[in-house]
C-alpha cells in the first residue's frame, strides 16, 4: 500500500509540528475576491461543517464528504470544489490533511484529516 501524501499548514512535515506557528487563530479566508461581509459567514459555516465531518479521521472522497454533510446538515449543498477549498483552509488552521489516489490513473482521491497539536511557547 502506498504512503498517503501529507500536507499541513505551509507544507511543513507533520513530524515537525513543533516548528509550526500557532495557526488556530489565523484567518482562514483571504484574497482579492474575498469580502468579509458577503463571504465570511458562509465560508466559516462551510469550514466548521467540513471540520466536523473530517474530525473522526476516516478516509473519505469528496462525494462521500458531500453526502455526509447533507446527512448531518439537511438542506446544505456544498459543491465538491467548495469542499476541496475548505480542506485546504483546514491546513492553514493547523490540520494535517492527507490525500491519496484511490485507483491508478483515476482522478478520484480520498482524504483524511487530524488536528495537529501545535506546541505553544511557555509564557
Amino acid at each position: 500500500m502506498r504512503t498517503p501524501h501529507t500536507r499541513t499548514a505551509l507544507g511543513h512535515n507533520p513530524l515537525q509540528s513543533d516548528l509550526l506557528p500557532n495557526l488556530a487563530d489565523a484567518p482562514a479566508f483571504f484574497g482579492e475576491s474575498f469580502s468579509q461581509e458577503p463571504d465570511g459567514k458562509r465560508l466559516t459555516s462551510q469550514l466548521q461543517s467540513v471540520e466536523a465531518v473530517m474530525a473522526d479521521g476516516y478516509w473519505r472522497t469528496l462525494p462521500n464528504i458531500s453526502t455526509e454533510l447533507r446527512r448531518r446538515y439537511p438542506g446544505s449543498r456544498y459543491a465538491e470544489t467548495s469542499i476541496s477549498a475548505r480542506l485546504r483552509d483546514m491546513r492553514r488552521r493547523g490540520w494535517q490533511v492527507e490525500h491519496e489516489r484511490i485507483r491508478p490513473r483515476s482522478g478520484l482521491y480520498q482524504y483524511r484529516a487530524r488536528k495537529l497539536e501545535v506546541a505553544r511557547e511557555a509564557a
